[in-house]
Parts: structure tokens; C-alpha cells; sequence
């Protein structure tokens, strides 16, 4: 017999006739209860979705939240997250059918879909005989759906699209298959009825062939090259690309060095954990920018009609979220230098106090928002001074106290801090404790590699440590201590730091000045003026000319810019300028070059470099350059002031050159 749900080569009609016997019979058992809002088939709970609502409706929303002009972008957003949530759903069912029918063949696995699909209101499908589905990198399937939901829903919308819009069919049917075969797949709608095709068209292959597959089917339908100027390949599966072509490199080493079998193994467990990491990272860049996009669209679109404290709460969105999308760049920054021996360290005597101090009252506000304490204090004699890297300590106990700060709802943190003699060593000890969710157990170490996912059946609330966790405690092993952690789920964590300090003779008493507890002084206004300071800009973006510009304005200064070096050095020749702020990286002619030109010309005042690099041994290069000054961008409006009044406070003002 010839199936009726699914039309596919002779030469497989067989298994998939077979599969829309059991498929049917098992929709067949359909029960809906009302009075209960439930719909069951087979003992699973279904549910009916108007097929719009997550097609041509979707994208409309997203268009409509991007604003016009942002249409590109609108669809790629919406795109991304049907195709996404498609793939997982495709997936999971497909597991859940070969389970329930005991299926084990691919081609077996595969022909349940189909009959699937067809029952449950997605498509009917048409696979074509060029097809060749197997589980290797040789899998390739062309299949058309003439009755897809998406492109029906936008032709009853009287709707057309300039680009293919079965991003759901694509996405179910490639995790389908995907389970079905045991291989990672994507899937490209190359045709669309949505936008005048006579039908939808799809071509499904290995990410690390999809595009190889859509040249060679272009090659062979020339007629069909207008037409397919619009398809793109899903963003979700640039990653699985990547993976495979990590996983084949690391395939192919191993193959080379069959006498270095162990070390081949340790090379493919790092190709693996940073696999999970670039794909981890995409996620946590998404997250803060989808916010950010988001709301920015928001306040373009609706300023009118948007109340104070409404604007005032996008803002803060939107500057949260940045803050976020920094501190992560910072952290794989210091990741990198960590991971490679490049972290360069300042070993200085310091005030271990004033560190402390100085991270309570940076993060008490934070604390205070969620309704929670954040205390400090010292147990036994202060030390005055400890031998560390003051900014190192600084950033492990902050990022300590932000974690625990972050899995706390009520309570509080606490931050203990004493002195402890080793046998060979003195050793500064920081607590820190909250009454937080808590980690299992199996969970403790684990919680120390990026981006970690605990397990959200035990704490829902914990998931995910981004990098913080793990910049600390290889902060900690760098300076020579360490971090361990003790917990207990929904009762609260102590993580506990342990650094060497050196000498512990120079110690003050416990009830000391220095072991005051840090607690917030209340918002100062520290009055930064540059009246009537003449400030060069040199900045090649316009936005960030723009807001350099502001903020000295609106400290007094009188403030001209140049896009790029040689227009500095014309600036410069014509009048005088107390102080320059210089961009590094520029067209034309580089902040590097520029400032060497000026300081040989005999220039003297300050210049401060602004860059975006930020990465070691470029402070050092800039100063060789001639530059008196760094500060790295983003920039603080705060710090870029104070940084041009300690310049010109340092250096009188004298005519150019």
C-alpha cells in the first residue's frame, strides 16, 4: 500500500506505510475534556496553537517592538527564537515516538515524523528520491511541504514575504531527524508559497555541509537562482558548524599522532569544553543585548507617550544590561590572560581594610535593593598593610560577593575576614556567606567551570555562573591561594579565600579604626570642574566623540574635536590646548602616531589615550608613544573628568607647539 499522510521514494514506501498505521491509530486515541482545558492522545497532553499566532503574528510583534526601520533585525530576532524553540520541540518528540514505538532503524525512526507532522497540522511532506538520509556526513534530504501552516497563515493574512518563513517546519523537522539519525542537522527552506514559490522547499544536511548542498542544488536548478537569493542558514547551528569543525580537527591529530594517544585525548576534551563555552558565550552576549535592542526600540518608538519613571526604568535596563555585556568581555579577557600565563600581576603593599571596605560599599546599594544585609567585619588583630595585588583582591572578592549577593532572596551576606599563620606562610582569610539557595553537593566544583548550568530540578534559582566564579578562583590560584566552598541546598554558602600576604607583623587592634565595618556614606557629589580648560577630543566614531564631548562640556570645559590624527595635529598647530584625549585606533593617521608626532614637534601637555584594546602591554605602548595617561573605554563620565583634572592640575597650561 501507498502511504496517504506522506509521499516518499518506492524504494522506502514500505516502512513508511507501516509507520502511518501505528501514527493514525495512535492519533486515533484523541480525547478532549473541556471542563478540564485538556486534550490527550496516548496518554500525553496536547495542545491546539492558532498556526499564525506563531508565524506571520509572531513576526509582526517583533517588528512592532524593533519600530520601523529595524525590520531586518525584527525578523532575524524572530527567526531565531521560532527555529530554536522548533528544533528542541522536533527533538524531544521524536525521542518520545521512538521510545513509545521501539524504534531503532534510522529510516524507521525517520518515517514517524512525516505521519507526525501531517497529523498534528504542520505540513504534509514530500520527500524527494535525490534524497540520501544516513547517519553520516553524507545525509542529505530535499523535501518539499506544499501545505506548510507558516506560508498558509500568511497568504489567509493576505501577507508576502520577501524571505522564506517555514522557520518552524525547518526547525521541527531538523531535530527530528536529528534524533532520528544521531548526527547534529540543519534545515533551509529554499522555496516559500509566502513569497510566490509554487511551493515550500527544504534542504536539510550536516551544519558543516548545508552550505556546500545549497551551491551544488543552485548549480542544478539555475532557474530557481532568483528565487533563492533570500534563504539563510539558522544562527543556532553557526555553533554546531563550529563544533564540527573543532571535532574534526581534533579527529584528525589524533589520527597523526597515534603515538601520542593520551595527549590527543586531553587536546579532545579541551576542543569539547570550549565547543560548550563559544556556545554558552552566545547566550550570554544574546541575553544583555536582546535587552538592550529591546528596550532602546522601545524608547525610539513610544518617547511621547512614555511616562518619566517608565523611561527612567528602560534606562536603567539599559544600562544594566551594558554594564553586564562589559563585565562578561572583562572577565573572558581576564579568562584569556589567566588561561595563558599573560595575567600580569602588582605585588604592592596595600591596606587589606580599605579593599574590603571598598567592595561593601560598592555593592551595599545592590544588596539594599533586594531587601537584603551585606555586614563586614574582622576577626582578630588587622593587619595595617598586606603584601597582594591590591586590584586582583579586589576583583576576586567582589565577584564573590555579587554571586553571593545574586542567589540571595532574603536574609543576607556576610564578609569575615581574619589573619592565619600556616607553617610557612601568613594567609589573609576572606568568608564570605549568604543564606542563598544553596548548591548540591555534586554540583560544588563543577560550579568553578564557565558558564555552568546547575541542576534546576534541585535549586531552580541556580542557574548559571557565568565567569565570575571562575576568574576568581584562578585569581586566587595566580596568587598563590586558593577557594573552597561548603553549601547546603535552600540553606545558604560560605566561600572561603585564602591568600598569602606575607609579613603579619604590622598589625592593629580589632576594634581599630581600619576594622570599622564598611557601610555606605550616602551619595556624595564630588564637584569636578574644568572651567575654561581647553580640551582636544580626538575620537574617529561619532557617539563616542559625541559623549566624550559632552561630559568635559558640562564640567566647563571648552571642548573641539578631530576625527583622526592628521586633523589633531592641524588643530593643534593652529591655536593652544591644555589637555588632549586621544583615540588609538583610527583611520588616517592612529592615536600612536599622532601623539608621537606632537611630543617630537615639543608639545608637552597631556594626552591621554582612550582605547577600546584594553589588552595587556597596551597601557605600556601607549605611554611609549608619548602618552601621559590611559583610561580604557567604556568610560566612566566621573573618570574621564577626574582623569582631566588631575592632568591639567599636574601639568600648567602652555601654547602648542
Amino acid at each position: 500500500m501507498t502511504p496517504t499522510t506522506v509521499k516518499v521514494p518506492q524504494a522506502i514506501e514500505p516502512l513508511f506505510t507501516q509507520a502511518e498505521a501505528v501514527v493514525s491509530e495512535y492519533f486515533a486515541q484523541i480525547k478532549q475534556d473541556p471542563t478540564q482545558g485538556t486534550i490527550e492522545i496516548g496518554g500525553e497532553r496536547y495542545l491546539l496553537v492558532r498556526g499564525a499566532a506563531l508565524s506571520v503574528e509572531f513576526f509582526t510583534l517583533a517588528r512592532n517592538l524593533y519600530g520601523p526601520g529595524n525590520e531586518a533585525q525584527a525578523d532575524g530576532f524572530a527567526r531565531n527564537i521560532l527555529f530554536d524553540l522548533a528544533h528542541v520541540i522536533g527533538k524531544s518528540d521524536a525521542e518520545n515516538f521512538h521510545k513509545r514505538l521501539n524504534l531503532t532503524d534510522p529510516i524507521a525512526k525517520l518515517s514517524a515524523g512525516p505521519v507526525h507532522f501531517a497529523h498534528t497540522g504542520w505540513a504534509f511532506v514530500e520527500i524527494s528520491p535525490e534524497s540520501h538520509p544516513t547517519p553520516d556526513k553524507d545525509y542529505y534530504l530535499l523535501y518539499d511541504h506544499p501545505y506548510s501552516f507558516e506560508a498558509d497563515a500568511w497568504l489567509r493574512h493576505g501577507s508576502r514575504s520577501e524571505a522564506p518563513v517555514c522557520v518552524m517546519n525547518a526547525g521541527y523537522a531538523s531535530g527530528w531527524c536529528e534524533a532520528s539519525f544521531g548526527i547534529p542537522l540543519v534545515a533551509v527552506e529554499v522555496l516559500c508559497r509566502a513569497k510566490g514559490d509554487s511551493t515550500c522547499r527544504f534542504i536539510m544536511a550536516p551544519p558543516g555541509r548545508i552550505a556546500e548542498h545549497l551551491e551544488h542544488y543552485l548549480h542544478q536548478c539555475p532557474e530557481y537562482a532568483p528565487r533563492m537569493q533570500s534563504y539563510g542558514i539558522p544562527e543556532f547551528f553557526v555553533r554546531k558548524r563550529m563544533e564540527e569543525e573543532l571535532q574534526a580537527s581534533a579527529e584528525a591529530l589524533t589520527r597523526a599522532n597515534q603515538a601520542l594517544a593520551e595527549s590527543a585525548r586531553v587536546a579532545q576534551a579541551a576542543n569539547n569544553a570550549k565547543s560548550m563555552f563559544l556556545a554558552n558565550m552566545s547566550h550570554e552576549i544574546r541575553t544583555p543585548l536582546n535587552a538592550i535592542l529591546g528596550f532602546t526600540a522601545l524608547l525610539r518608538q513610544n518617547t511621547e507617550q512614555l511616562e518619566p519613571d517608565e523611561q527612567r526604568d528602560y534606562l536603567d535596563t539599559i544600562h544594566t544590561s551594558g554594564q553586564h555585556l562589559l563585565g562578561l568581555i572583562n572577565d573572558v579577557l581576564d579568562l584569556s590572560k589567566i588561561e595563558s600565563d599573560a595575567l600580569d600581576l602588582h605585588l604592592v603593599p596595600c591596606s587589606p581594610t580599605e579593599v574590603l571596605n571598598e567592595v561593601v560599599s560598592t555593592l551595599w546599594v545592590r544588596a539594599a535593593e533586594k531587601r537584603i544585609s551585606l555586614d563586614s567585619h574582622w576577626v582578630g588583630p588587622v593587619p595595617r598593610t598586606i603584601h597582594t595585588d591590591p586590584a586582583r583582591l579586589r576583583q576576586l572578592l567582589m565577584n564573590l560577593v555579587v554571586n553571593a549577593i545574586k542567589f540571595t532572596k532574603r536574609g543576607g551576606v556576610a564578609v569575615v575576614a581574619r589573619t592565619e599563620q600556616s607553617e610557612s606562610e601568613s594567609l589573609l582569610v576572606v568568608e564570605i556567606s549568604d543564606t542563598g539557595v544553596g548548591i548540591p553537593a555534586d554540583k560544588l566544583q563543577a560550579i568553578f567551570e564557565p558558564f555552568v548550568q546547575a541542576d534546576s530540578s534541585l535549586t531552580r534559582e541556580f542557574t548559571g555562573t557565568g565567569l565570575g566564579l571562575t576568574i576568581s578562583r584562578r585569581i586566587a590560584e595566580t596568587l598563590g591561594g586558593s577557594i573552597s566552598v561548603i553549601s547546603r541546598v535552600n540553606r545558604g554558602s560560605t566561600f572561603t579565600v585564602k591568600i598569602p600576604i606575607g609579613s603579619l607583623e604590622d598589625q592593629a587592634s580589632p576594634d581599630s579604626d581600619n576594622a570599622s565595618s564598611a557601610q555606605p556614606e550616602g551619595k556624595q557629589s564630588t564637584s569636578l570642574s574644568l572651567d575654561s580648560v581647553r580640551i582636544l577630543v580626538v575620537e574617529d566614531v561619532e557617539a563616542n566623540q559625541k559623549m566624550v564631548r559632552l561630559f568635559l562640556k558640562r564640567a566647563g570645559a571648552l571642548v573641539e574635536t578631530a576625527e583622526n590624527g592628521q586633523i589633531a595635529l592641524d588643530w593643534v598647530a593652529r591655536q593652544p590646548f591644555d589637555l588632549i584625549f586621544m583615540d588609538m585606533q583610527m583611520p588616517v593617521m592612529d592615536g600612536y602616531t599622532a601623539t608621537q608626532q606632537l611630543r617630537e614637534r615639543g608639545l608637552t601637555i597631556p594626552i591621554i589615550a582612550l582605547t577600546a584594546h584594553a589588552m595587556d602591554g597596551d597601557e605600556a605602548k601607549c605611554r611609549a608613544a608619548g602618552c601621559s595617561g590611559y583610561l580604557s573605554k567604556p568610560i566612566d563620565p566621573t573618570r574621564l573628568v577626574k582623569a582631566a583634572v588631575e592632568a591639567v592640575a599636574a601639568c600648567p597650561a602652555e601654547a602648542s607647539a
